[in-house]
């Protein structure tokens, strides 16, 4: 995964579709690539060959590669300077301000080779210490008459040119995406007439120079070998692997392998001596060869037994999708060097075209910017649509729920009234039936207990017909509407007369006198109180006596009435009827008001007495 600020620079570019161009003396190399879901993928490579093609002059080179690129119509250009053609120097410079450092750049380009500060193109880059060197700077130089020609060769609108980087910068940029753990390498870029060599050294160009020899000398001595022209040589030497047993076969060739390490080594040694500090490790790197050159079949092979370090083909990296060829690095190399995705090395790009690509970049973060902002807003209007549709689902649940629910209220109410009609028609019969077993039972209980000679029964009455003193009473009251069933009456109502409850009347008259009389009354009660039939047994108070008994049967003193209440067995009650009100819940807002809903509310039942009242009982006769 890319870094954030990586992928930052990616989503801003100016371009999406590049072209890469790296020309040699012999052939030209075109990479297409693109930038593609915050990703560089290559998406062609071409090869311009003279040899092939049978071109001679530069100016045919130039117009295929114009007719490539009209046919591939990128966005934007990058050109690779060949490296014979930039000067690169390390210089050790302190962090200071940016003008300070560009002021002493400056001052260098104005000391080369004596020439005028205008005839030079330059840029530098801060470089991580290594070595003796506490705050080096990579400061590249190249002239600008060169720099307008490779412009101009190619193009002719220079506003398409994106970026220009030397092919120094651009091989240690690729070398650190293939081998992203060697840390120390020699890189070599093989050409026709030149060699570019470069120094990484933790990951980083420290060196980088050119040798005026190149694979052009190999295809001279391998004509000499074969005693044939350079255009068949050129044929061999594509074609045929070199014999790298019997290297006596081709000793011209032998001799030009050998010249050309010589000439690696001394760039080399050169190096050492201005860094003595890292001349030991410097022996043991490896050396990777890339470029057209290192195309030969058994070239690396014979130079690897030649040579005194070893010497490698160029890696290629385990998790890349397709291969770069080793021809095609240093335009991959500065595809990624130009996209800030491999370090930073400097750029040779005219000041010009730079503001040019920054007023690009701007309009393209604003572009960006803008797209974002819309897609947020596309996005909060998404979630809110999303929820209030939810918020519609869940009302539209509720709704259903609710009218399920009183539906199924009107449903329980029908039920419940045609149960509450029914039971209110057998209510008296059910009341009649109950008041002649509990009588029945009363009387039942008060034969079994025998007198003794201690007292008699003068008189049995149910507590409705003792308070009244009569067994006739006014019709049952007709039967209540649903809602009056379980109204809550108010003072001013109208009501029944008031209930008593189940208990029974049973008046005796007592034979002892005094002390023993109250004795024979307590263990009377007593006794009673011992029957389930009866929750409590206890004297009437002489405020509720009635005088329904003649004087010549009792004696007035030891004359006494005792309240027998029976224990509780309630009939089914009615069933409380669900009943539709109209109500409000939501919290009361200022200026906004919900409309009502129906809401079901069952009523709770109303609290009952002790002793249920007996609507409609068929008192025993007094006796």
């Amino acid at each position: 995964m890319l870094p954030a600020g990586n992928l930052a620079n990616l989503l801003t570019l100016p371009a999406r579709h590049f072209a890469v161009i790296d020309a040699g003396q012999q052939r030209v190399r075109i990479l297409v690539a693109s930038v593609t879901r915050g990703r560089p993928r290559v998406r062609q490579t071409v090869v311009i060959d003279s040899f092939e093609q049978g071109t001679t002059s530069p100016e045919e080179i130039r117009e295929e590669v114009r007719q490539q690129l009209r046919r591939i119509a990128p966005e934007a250009l990058i050109l690779v300077v060949p490296q014979h053609q930039v000067l690169r120097q390390i210089l050790d410079i302190p962090p200071t301000d940016p003008g300070h450092i560009r002021a002493v750049v400056e001052r260098e380009a104005s000391n080369i080779g004596g020439l005028s500060e205008s005839q030079w193109a330059f840029d530098s880059s801060r470089l991580r210490p290594f070595g003796r060197l506490a705050h080096p700077l990579a400061a590249a130089f190249c002239r600008q008459d060169h720099l307008q020609d490779l412009i101009a060769a190619w193009t002719d609108d220079d506003k398409l040119v994106f970026e220009v980087r030397a092919s120094g910068d651009a091989i240690a940029a690729a070398f650190s995406a293939a081998a992203p753990d060697v840390r120390d390498a020699v890189l070599v870029d093989l050409g026709a007439d030149h060699t570019s060599i470069t120094l990484v050294i933790d990951t980083q160009p420290v060196f980088a120079t050119s040798i005026p020899t190149g694979s052009a000398a190999f295809t001279r001595a391998l004509a000499t070998d074969r005693g044939c022209s350079q255009e068949s040589a050129e044929i061999l030497k594509r074609s045929e692997v070199l014999p790298t047993e019997d290297a006596a076969a081709l000793p011209a060739l032998n001799a030009a392998l050998r010249s050309w390490l010589a000439e690696l080594e001394r760039t080399l040694r050169e190096w050492q001596n201005d860094h003595p500090d890292m001349a030991q490790a410097v022996r043991n790197w490896t050396v990777y060869l890339a470029g057209g050159g290192s195309l030969q079949p058994g070239l690396v092979e014979w130079l690897g037994k030649l040579a005194p370090r070893q010497i490698s083909a160029w890696p290629q990296h385990p998790k890349e999708g397709d291969a770069i060829p080793a021809d095609f690095v240093c335009a991959w190399g500065a595809f990624l060097l130009s996209l800030g995705l491999s370090g930073t090395a400097p750029s040779l790009l005219p000041s010009e075209h730079r503001t040019y690509w920054k007023r690009q970049r701007f309009w393209r973060v604003l572009l960006l910017s803008n797209f974002l902002l819309a897609a947020l807003l596309a996005w909060v209007l998404i979630a809110a649509a999303s929820r209030q549709t939810q918020a519609l689902a869940a009302k539209r649940s509720w709704k259903d729920r609710a009218t399920h629910a009183l539906q199924s209220a009107h449903d329980i109410r029908i039920v419940a009234e045609g149960f509450n009609n029914r039971m209110d028609a057998l209510r008296p019969i059910l009341e009649a039936e109950r008041q002649t077993v509990e009588t029945l039972q009363v009387l039942a209980v008060l034969q079994n207990r025998r007198t003794n000679a201690q007292h008699w029964y003068v008189l049995l009455a149910d507590a409705q017909s003792y308070a009244v003193g009569s067994n006739s009473f006014p019709p049952p009251p007709p039967p209540r509407s649903p809602e009056a069933r379980f109204a809550t009456p108010t003072p001013t109502a109208q009501t029944n007369p008031p209930s008593l409850a189940r208990a029974f009347i049973a008046e005796i008259c007592l034979v002892p006198q005094g002390e023993q009389m109250r004795q024979s009354l307590s263990e009377l009660i007593g006794e009673l109180k011992q029957y389930p039939l009866f929750r409590n047994v206890d004297i009437v108070a002489a405020e509720r006596r009635k005088l329904l008994v003649s004087t010549n049967l009792i004696f007035p003193e030891r004359h006494f009435a005792l309240e027998l209440n029976l224990s509780e067995s309630e009939l089914l009650p009615s069933v409380p009827l669900p009943r539709l009100t109209l109500t409000n819940r939501e919290p009361a807002r200022s200026g906004f008001r919900t409309a009502p809903r129906m809401a079901t509310e069952v009523p709770a039942p109303a609290p009952s007495t002790a002793t249920p009242t007996v609507t409609n009982s068929h008192p025993g006769r007094p006796r």
